[in-house]
């Protein structure tokens, strides 16, 4: 297999990262700076498209992001828009094309974390789509269940594809207690009656 030269690598993970990143606040926005760290090797290939492939305890650390997985592959873009056999290192444009993360994995962005099988980062328009045999997303005090999520990491916004389940935890009431109200709980009346609003010795 055809090694990619230290240059691309460079590029790829160190200068260009991801798509630019929305400035949010002078302290996140101040690098672009892409970090992939591994425990089992890496491999690169040249072939069209450029890819590279991290093996073992993966993670990912970019601003506002951060992944683990256990495989991520890499693939990067060109700068030849018609993919041909010319399309290799040699006019690699450095940038982050797509991310295929599997197996454990975990996203936190946001203010969400999403736990699922497999997620696909596409660069051009900022999606992550993660699927699995269940999906967790946690936002705040809302958790949600599904197999199919898709995040949209500029926004921070995302929807789930077909079935669903959410759970929203609830804080406590006004009086401080979880406890139904007098007219909530079991036995409770149909409506009032005019005589719950009378005073005990008027009735």
């Amino acid at each position: 297999m055809r090694q990619l030269p230290v240059l691309l690598a460079f590029l790829a993970l160190i200068v260009c990262g991801l798509a630019a990143e929305p400035k949010l606040s002078p302290a996140s926005s101040a690098t672009n700076t892409m970090v992939i760290l591994c425990s089992r090797g890496a491999e690169f290939s040249a072939a069209a498209p450029p890819y590279a492939i991290y093996r073992g305890e993966v993670r990912v650390l970019y601003p506002q992001m951060y992944l683990e997985c256990e495989l991520l592959t890499v693939f990067f873009r060109t700068n030849n828009p018609t993919p041909t056999a010319e399309a290799s290192a040699t006019n690699a444009a450095g940038c982050i094309e797509t991310i295929v993360a599997e197996t454990n994995v975990l996203i936190m962005a946001r203010d969400t974390t999403i736990l699922g099988d497999r997620a696909v980062y596409t660069a051009s328009n900022e999606v992550v789509v993660v699927t699995g045999d269940l999906v967790v997303i946690q936002i705040g005090k809302v958790l949600q269940y599904q197999t199919n999520f898709v995040y949209n990491r500029a926004t921070g916004s995302g929807y789930a594809v077909g079935w669903t389940a959410t759970e929203i935890e609830q804080g406590p009431g006004p009086g401080g207690t979880n406890a139904l109200k007098s007219l909530l709980g079991p036995g409770r009346k149909a409506r009032p009656s005019a005589d719950d609003a009378k005073p005990p010795d008027e009735k």
